[in-house]
């Protein structure tokens, strides 16, 4: 994701403005992912794979 190097680029006094018109995105998008940065599908995602047996695959769709 190219969110957090806008973060980065912000601390070393770059504007969000203008890296996220350079990168081509809206600032409106990277300030929502900042007020979210991980989405509850992604943190549940991440939860069930921590949480699962070692040596388990997924489970696929038949």
């Amino acid at each position: 994701m190219i969110y957090p190097l806008v973060l980065e680029l912000a601390a070393d006094g770059i504007p969000v403005a203008v890296t996220c018109r350079v990168l081509r995105f809206s600032k409106q998008a990277f300030y929502a992912w900042k007020a979210a940065p991980v989405s509850q599908r992604d943190w549940d995602d991440a939860m069930l794979r921590r949480n699962r047996p070692a040596g388990s695959a997924p489970s696929q769709p038949s």
